[in-house]
């Protein structure tokens, strides 16, 4: 067909008189395929005809030399050490090879086809700065499908266009923008943007769950979304098509407990080395996804045992078994939920032909029959004994040097491969891990903090005296960037003859630029007072009985901690919460009191070798002390670390005293907290060697040799020192 176009169309036009329009028959041909996409119809049950024309349409708008690339690209792959053809969509080469040699996005397009390309690489295209393409007639009414045609100077309706072209038509479209999110605060003052790489860039704050945009030129769009913060999530798009009038699109948010970047897959060969079955662990959603395809994987085998699958309990209970024969092999598709600990127990008749990806890792073994661990850190095989915490290592790194080899990708400031990476870390184990965050500052997320519970559109507080009444509504609105004090009429409290509430909003400077003072006794006229605010200024409220008072997140509905004293500080995505004792801890690298509800503790020996951890964990009332088995330092024959806990009353409640040349046994220990209960630890060197970190942000706070901390509500605070 290439060769067709290239040498019997006269005048550089669209040839139709060969064998891929039905010699001639071209709209019936154009109208078969959009039938298809219309229809969802899979590519697998299109005819060659249509088929052969999803392709033509790519090389129609990439041209040969985008095509020559591709096939380089893949001879090179093919050339190399360990080549596995099954690892290597043919979709995700022919895309990236288009974008590379053409500067054209077609992932979009094969997708609309109803052919899976990965997200890391639709990731990496949209981040080269490419131009998204997308089937013309898709954007206009079918009426308009050939004038459209004509006044852009294309052969066909069905020609992949880009924005740039589209201009010529002055067409627009607006577009109603839902976010389906369970923590809309996990998005909240974060940008979102939709362009074209040809010139339209739309960029606007999220401060909603439904957001409108409007005029857009029509078209397709790249549509880069924030993906939280403390909590990562994955949309279920990344561009957004728009056509001429009203446009609708709803994203749906998953939040993510795991990442897909570790999955690993079984890949079951057959006659000739294709393909036949995939059994793919996805740690992501928690199952294993197993997609036989072919009913022969080997006719050699007719009607004989060619391959099985098992799946176990951690208990040894079958939980799954699927028999594939040679011949008469049934298809489909089958998901097994799974946890940690399961079992695989899988046969190949011939062992060869069972592969593993990724290929870098050892994974399945020469003989028959293996039996496999799903661990947490990935799959563990009986026979071969690797590492899954090591081979998880691996992955991480492999990931990491992917991303750093797409410069304009390192960039992207919500990249998901860098949320992958983050997610990837809770299940590697510490020192590693920290050693990992420290190697990987440059690819991972820079805003992984908690939101705070003032961000948001809006904090509406009830300020209320005797009986409950509300006396004074404040609504904070930072969309608007006010907030308005409505008094209403009466007495606070008859029992306070003087200041039962107050207040005061603050520039940045300490200026006070607005304050109201209500006395208990005092009768009130209703009056409503409305202040501007901006980024920076404090707000400082007292209220001498707190739990009479109701503070509500207008995004999340949640209620916002009130005490006697607060003071929120105005930025640009919500108020968040300021103290003296914040402000102390963020101007001093010698913090005396460490907020957050879990914090991690390293102590670390000769060599930079960590011997033991602990895990203090506020919320959950728990202490975890691990320890490593190695020698902490063998220059300390005597106590090189020790740690206490004392409980309210002063009483030892764990002890735990480490010599520095012996050499320790791999253990764990638990202890509970409460609030007010002290941490005394001892380092002989101190320093960085003895190291308390927040997961959360990244901080860390070196410690001295000896040093006591104390449980509070909101933290840690310290005793001594010395």
């Amino acid at each position: 067909a290439a060769l067709q176009q290239l040498n019997q169309n006269p005048g550089n036009h669209l040839y139709t008189d060969g064998w891929l329009y039905d010699y001639g028959r071209q709209p019936e041909q154009e109208l078969q395929f959009i039938t298809h996409l219309r229809n969802r119809t899979p590519i697998s049950a299109w005819g060659v005809r249509p088929r052969l024309q999803f392709l033509m349409l790519m090389l129609f708008k990439g041209g040969t030399e985008a095509f020559r690339a591709f096939n380089q690209n893949y001879r090179a792959l093919g050339a190399g050490e360990n080549f596995l053809p099954c690892e290597h969509r043919l979709t995700d080469l022919l895309a990236d090879a288009i974008a590379t040699a053409s500067g054209y996005d077609v992932a979009p397009f094969i997708q609309l086809c109803g052919l899976p390309v990965d997200a890391f690489t639709r990731e990496q295209i949209a981040a080269q700065a490419v131009k998204p393409v997308w089937p013309l007639y898709d954007l206009l009414p079918e009426r308009e499908w050939e004038s459209a045609r004509q006044q852009l100077g294309l052969d066909s309706f069905v020609w992949l266009v880009e924005n740039a072209e589209l201009a010529a038509l002055n067409k627009t479209g607006t577009l109603t923008l839902t976010l389906n999110i369970d923590q809309p605060e996990q998005l909240y003052g974060r940008a979102l943007t939709l362009h074209d790489n040809a010139g339209n860039t739309y960029t606007l704050p999220v401060n909603d769950s439904t957001l409108t945009l409007t005029p857009l030129p029509i078209g397709i769009y790249h549509l880069t979304l924030p993906k939280g913060r403390s909590q990562k999530y994955r949309p279920d798009t990344d561009y957004v098509v728009i056509r001429e009038g009203e446009n609708a699109l709803t994203v749906n948010f998953t939040a993510l407990q795991d990442s897909a970047a570790h999955n690993e897959q079984l890949i079951f060969l057959g006659y000739g080395d294709m393909p036949f079955a995939r059994l793919a662990v996805d740690h992501e959603a928690r199952q294993l996804v197993l997609d036989i395809t072919k009913a022969t994987p080997h006719s050699y085998f007719a009607n004989t045992l060619y391959a099985s699958i098992t799946v176990l309990t951690a208990s040894g209970e079958k939980v799954f078994e699927r028999k594939m024969n040679g011949t008469n092999c049934a298809t489909g598709k089958i998901v097994v939920p799974f946890s940690d600990h399961y079992h695989l127990y899988l046969y190949h008749a011939e062992p060869g032909r069972l592969k593993a990806s990724p290929g870098y890792l050892t994974l399945v073994s020469s003989t028959k029959y293996q039996l496999l661990r799903l661990d947490s850190e990935g799959l563990y095989h009986f026979s071969l004994n690797n590492d899954p915490a090591a081979d998880l290592q691996a992955m991480f790194i492999h990931r990491a040097d992917a991303i750093r080899a797409c410069p304009s990708l390192m960039a992207q400031p919500y990249a998901a491969c860098k949320n992958d990476l983050w997610l990837m870390l809770s299940h590697i184990e510490e020192p590693t891990r920290s050693a990992l965050m420290r190697d990987s500052v440059d690819v991972l997320p820079t805003d992984n903090s908690e939101p705070g519970e003032g961000i948001g559109k809006g904090v509406t507080l009830q300020l209320r005296g005797q009986g409950d009444r509300t006396f004074c509504q404040l609504a904070y609105d930072n969309r608007q960037q006010r907030m308005t004090i409505e008094t209403l009429a009466g007495q606070p409290h008859p029992y306070y003859t003087a200041t039962y509430s107050t207040l005061t909003v603050k520039e940045e400077s300490g200026e006070v630029i607005y304050s109201r003072h209500y006395d208990g006794i005092t009768h009130y006229s209703a009056d409503s007072d409305t202040v501007v605010l901006q980024a920076g200024m404090y707000i400082e409220l007292f209220h001498d009985e707190p739990y009479r008072c109701n503070a509500i997140n207008e995004t999340t509905g949640q209620n916002v901690t009130l005490k006697k004293h607060n003071r929120w500080r105005v930025v640009s995505d919500g108020l968040e919460v300021d103290s003296a004792e914040q402000t102390e801890e963020k101007n001093t690298s010698d913090a005396a009191a460490l907020y957050g509800d879990k914090f991690s503790w390293q102590l670390i020996g000769k060599e930079e070798n960590g011997f033991a951890s602990m895990e203090i964990d506020i919320r959950a009332q728990q202490f975890i002390f691990t320890a490593y088995p190695i020698v902490p330092h063998s220059d300390f024959a005597t106590e090189y670390a020790a740690v206490t806990i004392y409980n309210t009353r002063g009483t030892v409640v764990y002890r735990q005293s480490i010599k520095g040349s012996v050499q320790l046994g791999g253990y764990t220990d638990v202890c509970g907290l409460d609030e007010d209960y002290t941490i005394e630890v001892f380092h002989a060197e101190g320093a960085d060697q003895s190291v308390i970190r927040n997961p959360l942000n990244g901080e860390s706070w070196p410690q001295p040799q000896h040093v006591i901390w104390q449980i509070t509500a909101r933290g840690l605070q310290r005793l001594t020192t010395n």
